[in-house]
């Protein structure tokens, strides 16, 4: 009876010590995983947070403009942002310096143009900041501005750079002179100017009831004019041109007596006991126009037909005079060429002698 439960009592003891060293295994084994886990984490880690250069020489990689350079997106983050912020860590503006409006007034002087141009600038960015000019053919006769120290450099063509010395706010007014153009259809003038988002315009014609148009123009706004004179004031969008032309209300030609002259050519023929006349009268336009015209006959010619080659007649009709006949002849528009009418008439041939051309009494034709 000893024996065996001295047996049974160290068999007892090798299974708990089996279990112990089973629970002692497994718990090393957890921990080798959890310290390899670790290890391999900050190993991931430390090469996300490492720039991976794909060259050997880093040193010639390094002196390459176009070297190629991998590295973790918030540490690029990080970097763009601290490019981006100034000194104080105030995000940078996208433009230097900008014109937020422009006021632009024009006077007719002769032959030319004087425009009194005024900017208002913001400069956000760090002193001397430069802003493009273009004014095309206008010449710059005056630049001033808030700022004595505000410059304006020439760089050819029309094109010149404007110079601020001081953050903040800015007033510069320029003089612009250019030339007024003369055509039959008006006066003109044109320039080039900065886009801007706010801009206005004013011109004033010595001359009065004239009729300005202006490219571009979208909103056009009542300005009370002199006897004398013709004024327009309009606000415009973001353009880098301005023209104007202008001409007399009433009518852009002036109005002239017609002068013009006449060649007849009349062929006469006789049939039957008909006397048969075929006449072109050829009118040269001098100046003027022609609207319509009248033509005398004889009193006992019969009128066939009334026509032309190279103009639109809108009608033809007869009026009894002394001892003649009137054709009126009436265009379909105002003719200001060379026009010639055909005038076809008969008569019955009389027993005494007769006029072949021409009227008895005044020789008209």
């Amino acid at each position: 009876m000893q024996r065996k439960e001295l047996f049974l009592l160290l068999m007892l003891m090798l299974a708990c010590l089996s279990q112990n060293l089973s629970q002692v295994s497994a718990q090393d084994a957890a921990t080798q995983n959890d310290a390899e886990a670790t290890a391999k984490g900050e190993s991931e880690d430390l090469w996300e947070r490492l720039i991976y250069l794909p060259y050997k020489n880093l040193k010639e990689v390094f002196e390459k403009q176009d070297a190629t350079v991998f590295m973790p997106y918030l540490e690029y983050l990080k970097l763009w942002q601290g490019q981006a912020a100034g000194p104080e860590g105030e995000i940078k503006p996208p433009v230097s310096a900008l014109i937020t409006s422009a006021i632009y007034k024009a006077t007719i002087e002769k032959n030319f143009a004087r425009i009194e141009v005024e900017y208002s600038i913001q400069v956000l960015g760090k002193p001397w900041s430069e802003i493009p000019l273009n004014f095309g053919k206008a010449a710059v006769g005056k630049v001033t501005g808030s700022n004595e120290k505000t410059f304006l450099r020439g760089i050819g063509q029309g094109k010149y750079s404007l110079l601020l010395p001081e953050k903040g706010a800015h007033k510069v007014r320029f003089e612009l002179l250019t030339r007024v153009h003369t055509s039959p259809d008006g006066r003109s003038f044109q320039f080039n100017c900065p886009a801007v988002g706010i801009t206005t315009f004013e011109l004033t014609v010595p001359e009065a009831d004239q009729t300005v148009q202006l490219t571009p123009q979208l909103v056009q706004t009542p300005v009370e004019s002199g006897p004398k004179e013709t004024k327009i004031k309009a606000t415009l969008g973001a353009t880098t041109s301005i023209a104007a032309k202008w001409n007399p209300r009433t009518s852009i030609k002036p109005d002239m007596d017609l002068l013009a002259s006449v060649t007849n050519l009349t062929h006469v023929s006789l049939e039957d006991g008909l006397l048969h006349t075929n006449t072109f009268l050829t009118y040269d336009i001098l100046r003027g126009e022609l609207k319509e015209l009248r033509i005398v006959v004889p009193e006992g010619c019969r009128i066939l037909d009334v026509n032309s080659g190279n103009a639109k007649i809108k009608g033809w009709r007869t009026l009894a005079d002394d001892k003649r006949q009137i054709i009126v002849v009436e265009f379909l528009g105002a003719i200001n060429k060379q026009v010639t009418i055909e005038v076809h008439t008969e008569t019955a041939i009389p027993e005494e002698s007769f006029l072949v051309g021409g009227l008895e009494d005044s020789g008209e034709t």
